[in-house]
């Protein structure tokens, strides 16, 4: 256990001495790099153990400014805070600032120049005792090559705690290959080539597994007819991996047309009985689709022109959304009489919260031929 009174001590004395800590902190920046969002952290493989991508260094100041002292270490950092960040052989500190009051102190502790023990210690509701919470890291070595991670989280004076212990493993030519989590693989390292191929086999896996899904819900639904079903995508990379299969019936969207509703109503799988939804089941599909949505999060770019993009569609979002298109454009090639009670103008479409059917969102998903058919019955238009 971290020693309080300590850490306590080093929040008063920084909001105490605020000003001289930012005014020394920014006097020792030597050169600056500007980002859109995280691009460093002080405790080590954090971007790979939280599936974050590094922003790019940008032209010119965007949400986050790096300044680095003529060590070339980073000494300040502004954001929606402020960080004051000393380093000596021995540890490092930062200072943290929020609305003009002191937010949090990190410190890391090196031993032979390697990083040994972390802590974060949080006093964002104030410097009374019962209202911190803190982090706290400890790094095992095997040799100088870290092999392990224990982490503890502390939450609001230590009445609820989280533990997690990361294991790192290397390839044969030394460089880091993967994470895991408490025993499951978290992180694991793919280039383009391997992202490109495993893209290839989970759209097959996909289109196969949803076959066998759509089926279920064929073997549930005997009394109506069914005019669409939406694959339900929410803005998690869980709802990207695992999304709901949901089917839309035909009585009820006669009961909306005759009501007068609008379009967007009619293709809202919401509207629909839940009963009838159905999810993916295959783990080993699942499995492999984790791996691809990993290597998503690990090069998503969300800045608003990307300097150097290395996925088509910018982030793992983007490219989610276009391969669960590109499968519901294979699934309406077929043909779905005899598995599932459907009409003329059934189809299959990825579906989301801002689905954006007159905008052309559900053309991503449909054949040109079978839209043509929807819009004859007036359920889209076409411009």
């Amino acid at each position: 256990m971290i020693d309080k009174e300590y850490y306590f001590s080093l929040c008063k004395d920084a909001e105490l001495n605020q000003e001289k800590y930012i005014e020394q902190a920014k006097s020792q920046s030597y050169r600056w790099e500007y980002t859109g969002w995280k691009r460093y952290d002080s405790t080590p493989f954090w971007f790979e153990r939280n599936l974050e991508p590094r922003s790019p260094v940008m032209d010119c100041r965007a949400s986050i400014s790096y300044g680095f002292n003529k060590n070339d270490e980073i000494c300040f950092i502004q954001s929606s805070q402020e960080e004051c960040i000393v380093r000596t052989e021995e540890r490092m500190i930062n200072r943290r600032y929020s609305n003009g009051k002191v937010d949090s102190i990190e410190e890391l502790i090196f031993d032979d120049g390697l990083p040994v023990k972390y802590v974060e210690f949080i006093v964002r509701n104030g410097l009374n005792p019962g209202q911190e919470w803190h982090f706290e890291e400890e790094y095992v070595y095997e040799g100088k090559k870290l092999v392990e991670i224990k982490r503890n989280e502390f939450w609001y004076a230590g009445n609820l705690v989280r533990t997690f212990e990361f294991q790192i493993e290397y390839d044969e030519t030394g460089n880091m290959a993967s994470i895991k989590e408490n025993g499951d693989v978290k992180y694991r390292e793919v280039n383009v080539e391997q992202a490109k191929q495993i893209r290839d086999e989970v759209k097959k896996e996909l289109i196969d597994e949803s076959i066998r899904t759509i089926t279920k819900i064929g073997d549930r639904i005997q009394t109506d007819q069914v005019c669409f079903i939406g694959i339900y995508l929410h803005g998690e990379p869980s709802g990207i991996l695992d999304p709901i299969f949901h089917p839309g019936l035909q009585s009820i969207r006669d009961e909306q047309i005759e009501a007068g509703e609008d379009i967007w109503t009619i293709w809202n799988a919401g509207e629909h009985p839940v009963e009838n939804q159905e999810s993916l089941s295959d783990q080993k599909v699942k499995e492999k689709f984790q791996l691809l949505i990993q290597y998503w999060q690990m090069n998503s770019d969300w800045s608003d022109a990307p300097l150097n993009p290395v996925l088509t569609h910018k982030t793992w979002w983007g490219e989610s959304k276009a391969l669960w298109q590109e499968v519901a454009l294979e699934l309406n090639k077929m043909n779905w009489d005899g598995i599932l009670p459907v009409t003329k103008t059934f189809v299959i479409y990825a579906d989301e919260e801002s689905l954006d059917v007159p905008g052309g969102d559900l053309a991503k998903s449909v054949p040109g031929d079978k839209l043509r058919i929807l819009e004859s019955k007036g359920l889209v238009s076409l411009v």
